[in-house]
């Protein structure tokens, strides 16, 4: 009975998913940090799309700012969905995951693949990017 009381006073639940939410861009954030540069997977990543980097501008602000905005977003709908759908245990929190990352992810990166030239390099650092934050928000929204 405890239990049910938890879950159904929105206090509980906002202060939860709000802390939960906060380290998840945390995550997010320092993921694509590691990921994107010379730390893990940089310079193999901007041969794979086929970036010129003589045509990046000085100033990336902007793109940088979209990136984090795109980031607060996914963890902002991941968690939405994590909370909406009672998710309780690691298993069904881990299956959320998959579920989105087969039903978005995917399709997302084959797109850029077929219409952008995209490399299968390209497509597996993406995409092992991704899955990876998605299993340790479902892991935060879990345990947190």
């Amino acid at each position: 009975m405890a239990e049910d009381n938890y879950l159904h006073d929105g206090t509980v639940i906002i202060a939860g998913a709000v802390v939960t939410y906060l380290i998840g861009i945390v995550h997010l954030i320092l993921s694509g940090f590691f990921w994107y540069t010379d730390v893990l997977f940089g310079s193999v990543w901007v041969r794979a799309a086929n970036i010129d980097i003589k045509k990046i501008p000085s100033d990336i602000t902007n793109s940088f700012i979209l990136e984090l905005l795109g980031r607060v977003f996914k963890s902002l709908i991941f968690n939405l969905f994590f909370k909406s759908l009672y998710h309780k245990t690691i298993n069904s929190a881990l299956l959320l995951a998959l579920y989105f990352f087969i039903g978005f992810n995917i399709p997302a990166t084959l797109s850029k693949i077929a219409w952008e030239q995209k490399t299968q390099d390209y497509l597996i650092i993406q995409l092992s990017e991704q899955l990876i934050c998605l299993l340790v928000l479902s892991c935060l929204n879990t345990y947190l």
